[in-house]
């Protein structure tokens, strides 16, 4: 009855707080990112999501920091997305309170982290009265927004 949400927006009918917006980069392993220059991602590959295989590029390739790089794989899972970047087999867009924390990537260089979705502390219109649902999410809401600087990461566009 109580939901924390990865989201643009929310438009359900559910009582809703945003508690803090993330940010998103490419990670890659160190032995990647030696290969990086400041030329648009030219020679690069991006792991994707749900793309069509027989796709060279897409429109978040296009607007990203490396127009330029190749969408080589794709996934539809974030674990195999992770493990693919931190197999060496390219460049992945992660938020960056993920990325940060791999032991195996790093942020890859000649980019500015991006805005990203939201995470949204959500419960249902009937429970927002309920003493022991506000105090839950109240508790719940101070923890996450007094780690904002993991999800908004300094530098963000």
């Amino acid at each position: 009855d109580v939901s924390l949400r990865v989201a643009g927006e929310v438009t359900e009918d559910v009582v809703g707080r945003r508690l803090v917006r993330m940010s998103q980069a490419a990670y890659c392993t160190r032995a990647y990112a030696e290969r990086v220059t400041d030329n648009g991602g030219e020679g690069l590959h991006l792991i994707g999501w749900h793309e069509p295989e027989e796709a060279t590029t897409a429109n978040w390739v296009k607007e990203s920091c490396y127009p330029r790089a190749t969408l080589r794989h794709r996934v539809s899972e974030l674990v195999p997305l992770i493990t693919l970047a931190a197999s060496g087999l390219g460049m992945a867009y992660l938020a960056c309170n993920l990325g940060d924390r791999h032991p195996d990537l790093i942020r890859a260089p000649f980019q500015q982290p991006l805005p990203y979705r939201s995470i949204w502390l959500l419960l249902h219109r009937d429970l927002r009265n309920t003493a022991r649902v506000r105090l839950f999410v109240d508790f719940l809401a101070e923890r996450v927004r007094a780690r904002r600087n993991e999800f908004w990461v300094a530098g963000t566009r």
